[in-house]
């Protein structure tokens, strides 16, 4: 029994595969990959990463990420009940803290009911930055397929010409987060 205790504790720190059953957003799910790992998202080097565009809580204008060419963005897909995305949100704000001017960090919550559950959940963790609930996306299914999050957290580094660069798969901790983002900003 502790074993299997001890098991499920091992996978709730590395990745939450989606909502419980009720709330689920969507269904598709991502093939096992390995966390420690990031990839890239399969697009040629020369295209743009597709254009996301939504409204995040409580602003007035709406979050372009073609507009942000020159500049690093970090996408970062989470959900509030998600336990690896509360222990890496209080890592991403120090960093938007220390880096906000050369980089843009954007969270895009896929949690059932965004506008109910966020405002709470950004005063609590301290978010910072941007956060862009699912159905204030232009269009979600693009984005979805475009940038796959079927397990959170999942995060996407854009560079600064716009293309795609790492997906990170599951929870990282700042000085990785650190050195990833660094790495796009020399």
């Amino acid at each position: 029994m502790r074993l299997l205790i001890a098991l499920l504790v091992l996978f709730a720190l590395f990745a939450c595969d989606g909502e419980p059953e009720a709330e689920l957003v969507h269904t598709y799910s991502e093939p096992a990959v390995d966390n420690n790992t990031p990839s890239p998202v399969e697009t040629p080097e020369e295209e743009p990463a597709l254009d996301v565009v939504g409204t995040p809580l409580g602003a007035d204008c709406t979050f372009r990420l073609s507009d942000q060419r020159g500049q690093v963005v970090v996408l970062n897909f989470f959900s509030t009940w998600c336990p690896p995305c509360r222990v890496e949100i209080p890592d991403l704000a120090r960093i938007n803290d220390e880096l906000g001017d050369r980089l843009v960090l954007v969270g895009i919550s896929v949690d059932q009911n965004p506008a109910e559950v966020l405002p709470d959940f950004i005063d609590e963790y301290g978010l910072n930055y941007p956060v862009i609930g699912w159905d204030a996306l232009e269009d979600y299914d693009a984005v979805y397929y475009y940038y796959p999050h079927g397990s959170i957290p999942t995060t996407y580094v854009i560079d600064a010409e716009g293309r795609p660069g790492e997906q990170i798969i599951g929870s990282r901790d700042y000085a990785t987060f650190l050195a990833i983002f660094e790495g796009y900003l020399e």
